[in-house]
């Protein structure tokens, strides 16, 4: 296996739209819950450039998805180089050499699995309404011996994605 020694991504030039969302969750930062999922799988949404710099010998393999090569070069002590990569079983054959390896990844269509991630780590953030930030728990006295009450753990936006059950749909694309 060949060693990722930097990988560059972009950002996307544009997410897809999740739907079905309420009024709080749809007003919420979108780019930063794709960001916050992408950062739990290997997959992308909305296509963006990436480039790793990769030292050979063995296999080089995308590790985001959906990719496509768009150039592959080699350091020849100067600068770099376009070369073209030999095709292997998982990818691509590399020698004993340094490459900087440029591809398109990511796709605008969305598998229902994420889709309700997004909408379930989104609809988790917005239900936020009820209980100061500051706060692990919040009790109020409606009159007489009605009382409300709310918790929640102090982590619970740093556990999101797991709280709100995104993770565990997204277990598939990790």
């Amino acid at each position: 296996m060949a060693l990722i020694v930097r990988q560059d991504e972009d950002e996307p030039t544009s997410r897809p739209a999740i739907t079905g969302l309420s009024d709080a969750a749809d007003a919420l930062n979108h780019d930063a819950i794709w960001q916050r999922l992408e950062s739990w799988i290997r997959y992308r949404y909305g296509e963006r450039s990436v480039s790793w710099i990769v030292n050979g010998p063995g296999v080089f393999t995308f590790p985001l998805k959906p990719a496509t090569l768009d150039q592959a070069e080699q350091w020849n002590g100067d600068g770099w180089e376009a070369v073209t990569l030999a095709a292997a079983p998982l990818g691509y054959k590399l020698d004993s050499e340094t490459y900087r390896i440029t591809a398109t990844v990511g796709t605008d269509t969305v598998p229902e699995a994420v889709a309700e991630a997004f909408r379930r780590l989104a609809e988790y953030l917005a239900d936020d309404a009820d209980m100061p930030a500051t706060v692990n728990s919040h009790s109020m006295n409606l009159g007489g011996s009605l009382q409300w009450q709310n918790e929640r753990p102090a982590t619970w936006k740093a556990k999101a994605l797991h709280y709100s059950g995104a993770s565990d749909l997204l277990r598939a694309f990790r």
